[in-house]
């Protein structure tokens, strides 16, 4: 589960123990599956995951009851910001000066802070702490989410008057419950990130994700984002957050684009940059 965020302003090791003697595996083993690091990573853990069941492989609900424990990663936190300096760049080369921040339940913040559905909250302090300072003009600020971020954005945009403009890029309308469906890394990941004990508790976190009823606050320009091929979040909930919304709005559905659409990033990315330098009047370079 990746949640990353901008705001554009003019076998297992056990340390200090031997490793156990190898055993025989059974054939074929359980495989249980770890995704650690950016958005991309989750959605090729998804790929492995699908050419394992495919080849025979028995997937594992959970780590204890696994022969075999993959963990995919991208680096952790220096790939997943690299990743971003990709997206930043575009904003830097267009004028914009930028502040990417780890809210509640993401990236280093994970550790302390729980999700927080109502992203408002975190996104008003991150403003007035811009309001503080005389390098930047707080006065055109705009917000870009990705992801669980792609939520986020528009989320803070409900309530956050303050936010002149906002990049949504697949980000869900409104979340269930019920986690039937979902890959069991996307779960586990939001259960542990939501700071929660169980499966219950962690779906009654994730039903106060929701822009139903909300999303008419949003008068500020959007622009949405989303991939017909999203596994994760189908392009229908950005089709029901456009229908929702009262400012003006452009709505990319990508046809073939996967989770984020990393796969055809160079359909949105300059043109998202561009439009959000010209909804917060950065004049052309």
């Amino acid at each position: 589960m990746g949640a990353t965020f901008r705001l554009a302003f003019a076998a297992k090791t056990v340390i200090g123990q031997p490793l156990p003697m190898a055993t025989k595996l059974p054939s074929p083993p359980r495989v249980g599956m770890v995704s650690l690091g950016c958005p991309k990573a989750l959605v090729d853990s998804e790929r492995i995951l699908t050419k394992l069941r495919a080849e025979g492989y028995e997937m594992s609900g959970d780590y204890a009851g696994a022969d075999v424990v993959l963990v995919n990663t991208c680096g952790f936190l220096d790939s997943a910001k690299e990743e971003m300096d990709d997206y930043e760049n575009r904003f830097l080369q267009r004028g914009l000066a930028t502040l990417a921040f780890d809210g509640p339940g993401q990236g280093e913040a994970e550790y302390d802070f729980a999700i927080c559905p109502e992203y408002e909250r975190p996104v008003k302090a991150v403003i007035d702490y811009l309001e503080k300072r005389q390098d930047v003009d707080a006065g055109r600020v705009g917000i870009w989410g990705v992801s669980l971020g792609g939520y986020y954005a528009p989320r803070a945009a409900c309530f956050e008057t303050r936010i002149k403009a906002c990049v949504a890029l697949s980000g869900a309308y409104e979340r269930s419950a019920s986690f039937e469906g979902r890959p069991v890394i996307n779960v586990e990941a939001f259960r542990v990130r939501s700071k929660s004990a169980t499966l219950e508790e962690a779906g009654r976190v994730s039903v106060r994700m929701s822009l139903k009823g909300i999303a008419k606050n949003i008068t500020c320009p959007i622009y949405i984002v989303a991939g017909t091929r999203d596994r994760l979040t189908p392009h229908t909930h950005a089709e029901k957050l456009a229908a929702e919304v009262s400012g003006p709005c452009v709505l990319s559905v990508i046809e073939g684009g996967n989770h984020v659409v990393n796969n055809l990033w160079y359909r949105y990315r300059d043109q998202t940059a561009d439009w959000l330098a010209t909804q917060l009047g950065v004049a052309q370079r």
